[in-house]
């Protein structure tokens, strides 16, 4: 079975209405149950972000290698993963964004009750095994209209 390399890009794990978001951002737990489990049962590697990227840098072979990534960390990263990603045995990369901690989730209505976290709740997640965190800019820039300086 071919199993090309694969980084998924999520950002968070919730269950909201296409209405209140309609980017698709939030993917409902069960959702990435699956994605998680018909990966495993094709035999998908899970690795961090850096063990990817060390991995790609080295010319290592990436067959079969999956790393999961979040972006933004929304609150229910922090809340979710300390139980959910053990139980699949996958860990994940967070891509924090240091300007915006504890804000309220800039593509999503307040009423979602989405927030971005705090950062003791970053630090929280910082400290399992199982995740590491990284840095999605300062202020999320949208680099299309960003300024030349």
């Amino acid at each position: 079975m071919r199993t090309p390399p694969l980084v998924l890009a999520y950002h968070g794990l919730a269950r909201v209405s296409r209405a209140q978001d309609p980017m698709g951002l939030m993917v409902p737990p069960e959702q990435f149950r699956a994605h998680v489990a018909r990966l495993a049962a094709r035999g998908y590697e899970f690795v961090k972000q850096s063990e990817f990227a060390r991995r790609l840098h080295a010319g290592e072979p990436l067959s079969g290698v999956c790393s999961l990534t979040f972006d933004d960390a929304s609150v229910d990263n922090a809340v979710l993963f300390p139980d959910l990603l053990p139980e699949l045995g996958v860990p994940a990369t967070v891509f924090a964004c240091p300007g915006l901690l504890g804000k309220p989730y800039p593509w999503l209505p307040p009423e979602t009750g989405i927030r971005l976290m705090a950062l003791e709740e970053l630090r929280g997640l910082a400290s399992l095994p199982f995740v590491e965190i990284g840095s999605h800019t300062r202020e999320h820039t949208i680099l299309g209209e960003a300024s030349d300086d």
